[in-house]
């Protein structure tokens, strides 16, 4: 992933406390989305340039509801947006053009790369991207299932494993490994989605 990326997940939180819950960023290089202390959400990071945010969304997600929530980053055009719910909430998108987000960190769930610090939150499948997804892509997808092997999708967990530490890459890209979580409890009844792939029924919670 280099000048455009997506990164797709459902999350479920009461949290009141700022934390970021998706993220691969070194501090100098890549990408993290974060939720304020208010529950609003953006995506924020550094392309070879500077800082670049999408500003924060007008929608909190910390209702103990589940929420479709979705950044997009496209460096050469110089746009970071934020999604929740399949609405683009972005009130400063564009932040100028990059060159590149090409971090070394892995990606993270649910934690900091940086610090490690934990989300404290649920959460339903996670795609990454390696475009930007457009509007109307991101409206469909928040209503419905996506297939693994879908044009531009380089990660797919749907996180129904529902034991044990590893998480499967449906893309093939690469699988994960789940740190600071009791695989006895963390695992939990998910939302259920319907479609034509089986439902997404598990998920992980993360505290």
């Amino acid at each position: 992933i280099t000048t455009q990326i997506s990164i797709e997940t459902w999350v479920k939180t009461t949290s009141t406390t700022a934390k970021l819950f998706v993220s691969k960023y070194t501090g100098a290089l890549g990408v993290y989305m974060q939720m304020n202390a208010d529950g609003k959400v953006w995506i924020i990071g550094r392309d070879g340039v500077g800082p670049k945010n999408s500003g924060t969304s007008t929608t909190a997600i910390n209702d103990n509801q589940w929420h479709h929530v979705v950044g997009t980053v496209n460096v050469t055009t110089g746009m970071w947006r934020i999604y929740v719910d399949g609405v683009d909430e972005s009130p400063t998108p564009s932040s100028g053009a990059g060159t590149t987000l090409a971090s070394t960190s892995p990606f993270y769930l649910g934690a900091n790369s940086l610090s490690g610090d934990v989300f404290d939150g649920i959460f339903d499948k996670v795609v990454i991207w390696n475009i930007e997804l457009d509007p109307t892509t991101i409206a469909s997808n928040a209503d419905g299932c996506i297939s693994e092997d879908t044009p531009g999708v380089v990660g797919y967990f749907d996180l129904n494993e529902g034991a044990g530490t590893t998480i499967t890459d449906k893309s093939g890209n690469g699988n994960g490994t789940l740190i600071s979580m009791n695989p006895a409890t963390d695992w939990v009844a998910g939302q259920n989605i319907t479609c034509s792939v089986p439902s997404c029924n598990l998920e992980m919670t993360q505290t």
